[in-house]
């Protein structure tokens, strides 16, 4: 099983080492689907040595989104059939997140996904399992959760909510400042 956590373990070193562990059994073909699949590859561009640019002790010169990307790419080296993922994109924004939860889903892996964060790709899951409180609240596919207008429900109604008052925001913002 290939676990993907919110806090990412980094080490001083190359990108590259961070991504292979340190390991040269991978090619350099398989390390570049990774980087890629993992939205990595934007950021190896943009970095002037690339995937050999040095990484402080605990990636300190990283994003928290950078260093969870690191950490998909690992497990994708790693070829596991279960991916455990427990908030693995919380650093990143709405889109990135959801570009990458869709990319995954789309792999021929199990996935077990850990969120707080509800999102239009839970339609793809086989099982949502809904906690309240430390307790299952419910469970069952996307649509069926979604029409006994229940604790599921309100969460994603809450969610959009929240995501229209941010897009009034950024448009209030944008507007702002032009």
């Amino acid at each position: 099983m290939a676990y993907i956590q919110q806090k990412v373990f980094i080490m001083s070193g190359t990108l590259k080492d961070n991504i292979t562990l340190f390991s040269n059994k991978y090619t350099d073909d398989e390390i570049n689907k990774a980087v890629k699949f993992s939205g990595l590859d934007g950021l190896i561009k943009s970095l002037p040595n690339g995937i050999d640019t040095y990484i402080e002790e605990g990636g300190k010169n990283f994003s928290g989104g950078e260093k969870q990307r690191i950490s998909l790419a690992r497990a994708l080296l790693s070829d596991k059939s279960i991916f455990l993922l427990d908030e693995s994109f919380s650093a990143l924004d709405n889109k990135n997140s959801m570009e990458i939860e869709k990319n995954i889903l789309d792999i021929d892996k199990t996935i077990i996904m850990i969120s707080h964060r509800p999102n239009d790709n839970l339609y793809k899951y086989d099982d949502i399992i809904v906690f309240k409180d430390g307790e299952i609240a419910e469970h069952g596919l996307y649509d069926e959760l979604l029409k006994k207008d229940t604790y599921f429900y309100n969460l994603i109604q809450d969610s959009k909510e929240g995501e229209n008052d941010e897009e009034k925001k950024q448009c209030s913002s944008e507007s702002t400042f032009s």
